[in-house]
């Protein structure tokens, strides 16, 4: 007969929690979970020792930092592979469990750990107050430390900051991020918060795929038009797309992540310089990542371009502008501005896409025509 068990795997970690319970149990845990930094599930086997040899490699404890075994009957925890010196936030999970069956709302006041005081001079405290997220916390005693903590445990919706940036596994194992992961972790999260304001679908990727040709022709029309419009496409397709500013100590460009256990992405800009060119190209290229690699891991643009992929560089570019019809264009070798607005006009695009990839390419100068790219701002 075979035993039912709630796994709970913390992202970006290899921490695991695994309880028995009914089937009825777990589902319900599993619906009333609101944290968006775990991986939840069912898993079924005879006991825990078979659990590794009916799942083989995606068994919940294999390879794993730490582990926590709950018996709810028994109102017992039992740390398994546990390195002391990382206390993680799965063991205040699992004694929820325990204590109430369920998960308990988070504790948004309980005291404030040490290591939580190491962190909070790495996170923006003073950018998030800035943009409404917390409130302003004068002076720079415990006191008001503390404070702070618990203002970002709310923004975070956790209760323990040293397990923000298990968010971002993907960030983290998959790619080198110039700047602060607890910067981009905050940046990030205000991009979740904005994507709840916008109604988003189930993920399509053939719609996905069969609007690209409209998002192109969005590109001749200036913000106030285009933005509600591609906004909404986006989100038919199961995607949000929200506009957030760099925020200190982070070099990101763009990011593409994955909310509501993968049927739903955020592809979240930072608008670099402001230009439309930049703008369409960085869109062009999450979108390109999503279709190319039919994945649902996280991406990130970086401006010192250490994540940039080559890949789907080239299929933003194709995407906007045609290779073959680039290349005709360059070979008649007639780079004023009425050949360049001709050309754009004839494959209907705004001829900034055009100026920004000559400038890309080294046949403009940066400055050549600059007059001609439209602004782009924040929403």
């Amino acid at each position: 007969m075979s035993n039912i068990y709630l796994y709970v795997r913390s992202i970006g970690s290899q921490g695991t929690l695994v309880s028995q319970m009914t089937r009825e149990e777990a589902t319900k845990l599993i619906k009333d979970f609101k944290q968006t930094n775990y991986q939840v599930g069912i898993l079924s086997a005879k006991d825990l020792n078979t659990l590794s040899i009916v799942y083989g490699e995606f068994a919940p404890f294999k390879e794993v930092e730490y582990m926590y075994i709950v018996n709810i009957l028994e109102k017992k925890i039992q740390d398994k592979i546990l390195d002391k010196s990382k206390k993680s936030s799965l063991y205040d999970l699992a004694k929820k469990i325990v204590d109430k069956n369920g998960i308990a709302s988070l504790n948004f006041e309980k005291e404030v750990s040490i290591d939580e005081l190491e962190i909070l001079p790495k996170i923006p405290y003073s950018h998030i107050a800035k943009i409404g997220r917390v409130d302003k916390v004068k002076g720079k005693n415990l006191q008001s430390k503390n404070q702070q903590v618990i203002n970002l445990r709310r923004f975070f919706n956790t209760d323990d900051l040293t397990s923000i940036t298990d968010m971002q596994v993907a960030c983290r194992k998959q790619i080198k991020v110039n700047g602060c992961e607890y910067a981009l972790a905050s940046w990030l999260k205000e991009g979740e918060l904005k994507a709840k304001d916008i109604k988003i679908k189930v993920f399509d990727l053939e719609k996905l795929k069969l609007s690209i040709d409209k998002i192109r022709k969005m590109t001749l029309k200036n913000q106030d038009e285009f933005h509600t419009e591609l906004v909404e496409l986006l989100a038919g397709c199961g995607i949000a797309l929200v506009l957030v500013e760099k925020f200190p100590n982070t070099n990101v460009i763009g990011a593409t992540q994955w909310i509501n256990k993968g049927q739903q992405a955020i592809i979240q800009l930072t608008l670099k310089g402001k230009r439309a060119d930049s703008f369409w190209f960085t869109l062009m290229h999450e979108i390109a990542h999503i279709i190319e690699h039919n994945s649902k891991d996280f991406h990130m643009q970086d401006e010192d371009k250490l994540v940039l992929e080559d890949e789907a560089d080239n299929i933003a570019r194709n995407w906007l502008i045609p290779d073959d019809e680039y290349k005709k264009f360059k070979l008649k070798g007639n780079m004023t501005i009425s050949s360049i607005k001709d050309f754009s006009e004839s494959i209907k695009i705004h001829p900034c896409i055009l100026i920004g990839r000559l400038q890309h390419d080294g046949i403009l100068s940066w400055s050549t025509y600059s007059s001609y790219k439209p602004k782009v701002k924040i929403i």
